[in-house]
């Protein structure tokens, strides 16, 4: 099913295309209230094969009782949130990074994870939708894919990999009601995942995480002495910067993590080990959201910079330019 508040190519909302074509073999939903569409929708059919979300701004904050909800049950999900725009409340249409902590840190009440992955561009936004559902399907769990309006709206090539066909049907997935016989799901209910033992095992899967699934891209790092770490429209900004102070002979480096839930924290602590001489953290963020798990994978090894700014007035190539050329001179 897909469920959508914002389309990022089609200004049509995701579920009246769907609805518009049948043969695209998927349910539409509109997203007026989430949380009451969803339940009665897996009350009255079962368990979705798959749901696909959509939503940006004052959507995902919407979706809060949503997102919680989705996060218990263990059931393959996907919610795709097109882009974080500026907040809080209603907010406005232009980019900015500053629904960080509430994707990373725990969504809603009761301290459970979503994987969360943050696109660097539109080619790579693509590709982890498809890598979403491998991985929804593996852990059974919420995949949150968390961009911003920059990466959401520029328009650039894509190659799209190739359409996923036979994939196995699950028991209980939603295909219509065919006997007249009420299928319902009730999540509220499900005990095996409230008691010690239903923890442990979310306690365990985000553990697994931490060890095999961590992302993470690095550029121009092989000897680098001052490090940017940037995500998303930040670390696009950043690139030309980089490759400008290595021109010059000034090593600098860029560390764009991918995945923000599990941060790659023992990759960042290891800095100091590979010749880093400091780090400087670059956020569209007023105040710094990410820098704080930069701070934590650190532990005061080495001096830690901030660049930040605010969405109506987002810094550029040359503001990060001049940033690292000072601290390469303090260094």
């Amino acid at each position: 099913a897909m469920i959508g508040e914002h389309a990022v190519l089609d200004h049509r909302r995701p579920g009246e295309r769907l609805r518009e074509n049948p043969a695209a073999g998927g349910q539409g939903l509109r997203r007026q209230d989430i949380f009451v569409r969803i339940r009665p929708e897996k009350r009255r059919q079962g368990q979705h094969h798959w749901i696909v979300l959509s939503g940006a701004g004052a959507g995902i904050w919407a979706g809060d009782r949503r997102d919680k909800d989705l996060i218990r049950p263990r059931d393959p999900l996907q919610h795709h949130t097109a882009v974080q725009r500026t907040g809080a409340g209603a907010g406005g249409i232009k980019s900015s990074q500053t629904d960080y902590h509430y994707a990373t840190k725990s969504m809603g009440h009761g301290g459970l994870h979503a994987y969360v992955l943050s696109p660097g561009d539109v080619q790579e936004a693509a590709d982890l939708v498809y890598d979403a559902f491998a991985f929804a399907e593996k852990y059974s769990c919420l995949v949150y894919i968390l961009t911003d309006a920059m990466v959401a709206q520029v328009m650039e090539p894509v190659e799209l990999p190739p359409m996923l066909e036979g994939l196995p049907v699950r028991e209980g997935a939603a295909q219509g009601n065919t006997t007249g016989v009420a299928k319902r799901i009730n999540t509220i209910n499900r005990m095996d995942l409230r008691n010690l033992q239903g923890y442990r095992e979310f306690e365990a899967m985000y553990e697994t995480w931490k060890e095999k699934e961590v992302r993470y891209e690095e550029y121009c790092m092989e000897d680098a002495e001052v490090v940017l770490v940037a995500c998303g429209m930040s670390a696009r900004i950043a690139r030309g910067a980089i490759d400008n102070l290595r021109s010059e002979g000034i090593k600098v480096g860029l560390f764009r993590p991918i995945t923000l839930y599990p941060f790659p924290t023992a990759q960042i602590r290891n800095f100091a080990e590979r010749g880093v001489k400091a780090v400087l953290t670059a956020e569209v963020a007023i105040p710094m959201q990410m820098v704080d798990d930069v701070d934590a994978a650190l532990m005061g090894k080495l001096p830690s910079h901030r660049l930040d700014c605010c969405w109506t007035n987002v810094f550029t190539t040359e503001d990060i330019e001049a940033k690292l050329r000072e601290i390469a001179k303090e260094v």
